[in-house]
This record gives structure tokens, sequence and C-alpha cells, in this order.
């Protein structure tokens, strides 16, 4: 079958819409009808070469959508299920899925992942970013990267589940492990970071001090559950001794959510000695250095990171699918745009400005 797809073909250049082959779900794979998806900031940095990436390549890993066709020997899902995919797999027999530690697998750390596409133009291969490729209305999918979810669920927004929340709360949850009480310092108010604040909240945190240089993220990170809004524009002096003192000798969680090295050493620099924990969430560019103090790391502070959260697709996914539907978690105020796809390239160049938080384009 064809599907339209916005195809990454080369590094500062629009993305490509086309249209494409889509060849029919083999052993363990669906085709999925993608209703609608979000754009991430990831992507972006694919196509402005900040983060390598091979091509042609469908960009894209934030999707809902309804299966259409199951192949051989499926078993998780059915025609007509409503499902979300998620960029870390899940196998189920490795060791990795195994323990509740890590959401990491084989197929992702032996590359199978990479490989997997449904996608072809004029018989060349067109790959499918991180074995998605949400940026075409059809695709097919491995089984193990998907998730059934709740079909009451608005597809149009929980599609931001798929990377947003689950990286957000996760790290909150399954790497950080936030307890109730707990000062919590949260540097970056993108759709991930706003995601953090809306985890700390659920955690039981007592303050949750949200750090952004834009002025009109102030009221969605109170709305999501922030109890304070600094923007170190309006710091005067050192900004770490700042942050340090206002949270009495630095954070006992620190979340980095902006993906640049100075920020990640800043959000070191302010978690608390002893027992503070700093979690780097956002992507930092392809080779960059972090320069780490170890006396920082000697007098107790923990410096964790991870992928997609630490969650697991079948685990958590439909989890906090859920929590939305109970109002627990609120997506509307994250979602600051919603699109047709042919607007895709917009979307790109809005998030270039800082004009979006999450913008979500539908088929």
């Amino acid at each position: 079958m064809k599907t339209r797809a916005a195809v990454f073909r080369r590094t500062h250049e629009p993305l490509s819409i086309e249209t494409l082959d889509v060849r029919a779900p083999g052993p363990h794979e669906i085709l999925v009808e993608f209703k609608a998806t979000g754009l991430c900031h990831t992507d972006l940095s694919v196509v402005d070469g900040a983060l390598v990436w091979p091509a042609p390549t469908v960009l894209g890993h934030e999707g809902a959508g309804i299966v259409l066709e199951t192949g051989p020997d499926v078993s998780y899902v059915a025609t007509g299920d409503h499902v979300i995919g998620h960029s870390m797999p899940q196998c189920g027999h490795c060791d990795y899925c195994a323990s509740e530690k890590t959401n990491l697998c084989d197929e992702l750390m032996t590359g199978n992942v990479m490989k997997r596409t449904g996608f072809s133009s004029n018989g060349e291969n067109i790959g499918a970013y991180s074995g998605l490729g949400t940026f075409a209305n059809y695709a097919v999918l491995h089984e193990d990267q998907i998730a059934k979810v709740n079909p009451a669920a608005p597809l149009d927004k929980v599609c931001t589940i798929g990377c947003a929340l689950v990286t957000g709360v996760g790290s909150v949850f399954h790497s950080a492990e936030v307890e109730a009480g707990s000062t919590v310092l949260v540097i970056g108010l993108g759709a991930i970071g706003l995601s953090v604040i809306q985890g700390a909240r659920l955690a039981g945190a007592e303050r949750i001090i949200a750090v952004d240089t834009n002025d009109t993220k102030d009221a969605v990170a109170r709305q999501l559950g922030a109890t304070e809004f600094i923007n170190p524009k309006r710091v005067a002096g050192d900004l770490v001794k700042h942050l340090t003192d206002l949270t009495g000798g630095g954070a006992r969680y620190a979340f980095e959510c902006v993906g640049t090295t100075a920020v990640m050493e800043l959000a070191l620099a302010c978690t608390h000695p002893g027992d503070g924990v700093c979690c780097l969430v956002g992507i930092a560019p392809t080779g960059s250095v972090m320069k780490v103090d170890p006396l920082l790391l000697v007098m107790g502070r923990k410096l964790i990171s991870n992928a997609a959260g630490n969650t697991k697709v079948r685990r958590d996914v439909p989890k906090i699918v859920d929590w939305y539907l109970e109002g627990k978690i609120l997506l509307e105020p994250l979602i600051s745009h919603v699109m047709p796809f042919e607007r895709l390239n917009d979307g790109l160049q809005m998030m270039r400005n800082g004009q979006v938080i999450r913008p979500v384009f539908l088929y």
C-alpha cells in the first residue's frame, strides 16, 4: 500500500513530504494507521544536525493510531486496537526485559531496532526512526514496540505520551525515584520538563521549582504542579548560588531537561550534597562532553540518566493513559498547537523559534 510520509534526507533541509510504499506486516508485526503524531525536539535535532542519524529516514516517534492488520504470530494486539508506539522495545525474554531496573532490551542493544522499517520508495529502503517512523500515516511496527491502550482516550492527545510523558514522568518514578515531601528542581520547561513537573506532583514533592528563560512558561508550569518559577535572566549574580540558597543547600532532586552540557553541569552543581540526585533527561548534541568535578560526586551526589524515562512500553504507557483519563495527568496544556500533517516543516521552524511546547499533527 501507499502512505504519505515526511522523510529526512539531508541535514539543514526541510523534511520531504513524499508518497512511500509500505509492505505487508511480517511475523510479530502490525500495520498501524497513525491518527496523530507529536513533534519532539529530538526530531529537530536530527534535522538540524545536532543528533547524527542516517538518511533517508521517516522521522517521528510519538504517535498514536489504530491497528489495521496483524502479521503471523502476533499475540498482543488485534485489528481495531488503539495503540501508542514506544522507542524502547520489550521483547520479553532477554535478561534486560526480565529486570525491573531497566527498560533496555537485546533488540535495542544489538541494533535490530534501528533496522526495522516497512518503508521504501522506488526500490530504495527508507528507514523508520527508532523503529517507529510516526511521520507517516501508515507504518509497519513490531509488536514489541507498541502498547495497547484504552480506546476511550483521544488519540490526538495521548500520542504525546509516547515520548514526552514516558520520559518526563518515567524519569521521576523509574529513574530518580522522587520521594514525597522532597524539593525538586526542573530546568527546562519543554514538554518533557513539564511532564517531569507532573510526575513530581504525583510523587508528592513538597516544592517543585521550575526554571526557564521564557516567562510564558510560568503559568503552565504552575498549572501542572510547580510551586515556584525562576527565570535565570532575571537572577542577579551567580545562578548556582541563587538556586542553591533557594533550596537550602541544594535540591534533593534536580532534572536537566534542556539538552546542553552547560545546563547539565549547572543541574549537578545545584544538587544537595550527601543525598542529592541529578537526573539528565535532555539529549546533548552528538560529540558533546560534560565536565564533572569529581568532588561533587565524592560528596555523595548521584548523577544518573535514562532512555525514555526508563519506562517499559506495556507496563507504563497504558498506565499513563489511564492517569490522563482519570485526570491525574494533564495533556492539553502541553499541546500548544494542532496542525495538519503537511505543516510539519512549519512546526520545526516554530520549535526553532521557541514558539511551541508540543505541536501535534493530524493525518
